[in-house]
């Protein structure tokens, strides 16, 4: 029915479906590399800076995977780097760099941050 409006949790699984169907025209090679780094900023024990807020990893993971899902429908992913570089690097209102905050004041930008993750799971 149009225009009806979808309780939460329909939402959610509206929302999941809509970016589940435009990863799928990603390459399944950057699809798995970009699952790995989105399990990874979820798995997390660090908090996420984004345009001067801080934010828990799950908050951080979702922003991210929502982010992604949208450019992914425009086609303008087509590999980890390209997910990082246009999704995970800075916030496309503000242009500011993301930063992560980890374990015993540790910061360095997620752009880093993650290409050392995906470098290390290339070399497995």
């Amino acid at each position: 029915m149009a225009g009806a409006v979808l309780p939460g949790a329909a939402l959610g699984r509206a929302a999941e479906a809509a970016g589940a169907s435009a990863a799928a025209r990603v390459p399944i090679e950057a699809r798995v590399e970009i699952s790995f780094l989105l399990g990874y900023v979820d798995g997390s024990a660090c908090t996420f800076q984004r345009n001067g807020a801080l934010h828990s990893a799950a908050d951080a993971q979702s922003h991210l995977r929502e982010k992604y899902a949208n450019l992914a429908a425009r086609g303008q992913i087509a590999s980890a780097e390209d997910f990082i570089g246009k999704v995970a690097t800075r916030s496309s209102f503000t242009g500011e760099d993301y930063v992560v905050h980890c374990a015993a004041g540790t910061e360095m930008t997620s752009s880093a941050w993650l290409r050392v993750e995906l470098a290390r799971l290339r070399g497995m």
